[in-house]
């Protein structure tokens, strides 16, 4: 069922039963395609102008819940019910949105990174040095980038936009740091590995700066210069 959207000829002298719900709603869209505000067209119904704001909302609703009011369903349960369906298209648009957006952004990463390295070399500098504050030993950076480095393997390549670096080691960082050597070791293991596959979603980039990390604590004069700009 419709509501009949075309202008009258001529106005009703009287108005209709205001308690019609689909009179009423004729009677309103005729009434605004003849430029009537809504507060005359409530005063001619003896209705109040919040009245004829939903009624305009009504009008304005998907068929299927316009047809249930029309039917006797309530006219707030079809309100609600289409503005929870609206709030949800949105949630799916903007999370396509965002899966388009990732997937472009991944696209473009891993063209530089294979034309360049730039982001595997930015990466693994910002490691070695976080590293170099976390840890005082060369030999616990390379025992715990062996270990990173077969966690890393199982993440695999994640769709997501790369998230802030220091951010992301800061917020994985879950409580003060161990003093003991191999504990320490394990817990900044355990950070890395979380916080990885958020700065760099793609596997190629993770991969790449973790390998680079490793033959620069292994090497430093041969290799830290090949990370640099």
């Amino acid at each position: 069922m419709t509501i009949n959207t075309k202008l009258k000829e001529s106005t009703p002298e009287k108005p209709i039963d205001p308690l019609g719900i689909e009179a009423r709603l004729e009677y309103v869209c005729n009434g605004l395609a003849a430029g009537k505000s809504r507060r005359l067209i409530a005063k001619e119904l003896g209705l109040d102008e919040s009245t004829i704001r939903r009624d305009i909302k009504v009008m304005l609703l998907p068929e299927k819940h316009l047809n249930a009011i029309l039917s006797g369903s309530s006219t707030e349960k079809q309100l609600r019910s289409a503005q929870h369906e609206a709030a949800e298209d949105a949630r799916r648009l903007a999370v396509a949105v965002e899966k388009q957006a990732a997937e472009t952004s991944r696209a473009r990463r891993l063209s530089e990174e294979k034309l360049t390295g730039r982001h595997s070399n930015a990466l693994a500098l910002l490691l070695l040095r976080w590293l170099d504050l976390k840890l005082p030993y060369e030999a616990y950076k390379e025992q715990l980038m062996q270990i990173v480095d077969r966690k890393n393997w199982a993440t695999g390549e994640l769709l997501a936009v790369p998230m802030n670096p220091n951010n992301m080691l800061v917020n994985c960082e879950r409580g003060p740091a161990p003093t003991y050597g191999p504990d320490q070791i394990e817990f900044y293991a355990a950070v890395l590995a979380q916080a990885l596959p958020a700065i760099a979603p793609e596997g190629l980039i993770r991969n790449q700066a973790i390998a680079k990390t490793r033959r620069a604590i292994e090497n430093p004069r041969k290799y830290l210069p090949e990370l640099r700009p």
